[in-house]
Order: structure tokens, then C-alpha cells, then sequence
């Protein structure tokens, strides 16, 4: 059997939990954006954290939903960016607030480039409170800080140097 003729069963070929989370890291460090949605004026201090993916391959984001859940969009390349111009599908897959902590802890070690914002996202994260009590002035003024704090990474402010691998980082 020659490499043309031979073929894998994805039904054959599994992969472990530590596995899945390395991929979506690695998608999330490369197509993807970890970043904070403004709740509006009316909830100053709130944020609805999101994790995003986006690309053009259908059957990738059909195993990401499968997977870690969460909510796939389509749209035209086209439509997104007018400079664009082209008829092919783009798949926008995101998660939010809890389930994107949780999906980040899991990703957190494999993460390369978005290192630093997950870990913004983390110290946000322990600022939530399962209450329906005002936030403080001085709780809304960290959240507004660790929020511009990912605003300068996105701007590339603030952007460290990519972190040295060890082997202790490797599957």
C-alpha cells in the first residue's frame, strides 16, 4: 500500500483529554482571541469573558463544538472584513465566561502566545461574586484594570517574550 492509497478512520485514531486540550490551545494561539465583551454602561465593572476561534474549516469547528461545546457562527469572509473579497465560509466559534475559565485552566499549560491573557483572565475570575450585591469602587477599578491590562496585550503593549519551553512543558 502506497501513502496515496492509505487511509485513517478518525473513528480509529482517539484522543485523550490532555491531547484535545493541547490542540485547542494551540488553535487558541493561533486563531483564536481570549478577550473581554463590555456588558454595557448600565453594569459598569462587568465583563463577559470570551474565548474565540475562527477559520474556514467546517469539520474542525463541528469537532471543537463537540467537544468543548460553546456556540459556532457562520458568515462570509466577505462580510466580515469589506477588504475581503470572497465568497468562503468563515466559522466563528466562541465560549464564555465560566465555561471559557474552565476551558482556559485545561488549555492553560499549552498555551504559548495568550499565556499572559489567560492569566488576566484568571485574576478576573476570582473577582466574580455569586451575588446580587453592587460592586464596590474599588472592585469595579481592578476589573477596569485588568480589563485594559488585556486590552494593551491585544494592542501589543505589554507583550512579553514568548516564555521558554522546557521539557517539562511537552505531552
Amino acid at each position: 500500500m502506497d501513502i496515496h492509497t492509505l487511509q485513517i478512520s478518525t473513528d480509529v485514531i482517539k484522543m485523550e483529554d490532555k491531547e484535545k486540550f493541547a490542540y485547542m490551545a494551540g488553535l487558541i494561539d493561533g486563531e483564536g482571541t481570549i478577550t473581554f465583551v463590555k456588558r454595557g454602561s448600565k453594569y459598569p465593572g462587568k465583563f463577559i469573558i470570551r474565548v474565540i476561534v475562527v477559520g474556514t474549516s467546517k469539520e474542525l469547528f463541528d469537532w471543537i463544538s463537540k467537544e468543548f461545546g460553546g456556540t459556532t457562527d457562520i458568515t462570509k469572509v466577505g462580510e466580515r472584513k469589506a477588504k475581503i473579497q470572497s465568497t468562503q465560509d468563515m466559522y466563528y466559534w466562541y465560549i464564555t465566561t465560566q465555561k471559557a475559565v474552565s476551558l482556559l485552566r485545561e488549555c492553560y499549560p499549552f498555551l504559548v502566545i495568550k499565556k499572559r491573557q489567560a492569566e488576566l483572565i484568571f485574576e478576573y475570575a476570582q473577582t466574580i461574586q455569586k451575588t446580587t450585591v453592587p460592586l464596590t469602587q474599588e472592585l469595579i477599578g481592578k476589573r477596569q484594570g485588568i480589563y485594559q491590562k488585556l486590552r494593551d496585550l491585544h494592542k501589543g503593549r505589554g507583550r512579553n517574550q514568548v516564555p521558554f519551553i522546557s521539557e517539562n512543558t511537552l505531552i
